[in-house]
């Protein structure tokens, strides 16, 4: 059972660095984009 939640807990944090990874790769595009 406390293995099950560390697992949920990492794998929200996975989707969490996802995010972020995801936000570094298409912000500066996005900045680049606008000041075009």
């Amino acid at each position: 059972m406390k293995n099950e939640h560390l697992l949920n807990k990492d794998y929200d944090l996975a989707k969490k660095l996802r995010l972020l990874c995801l936000i570094a790769i298409f912000l500066p595009k996005y900045i680049t984009h606008l000041h075009d």
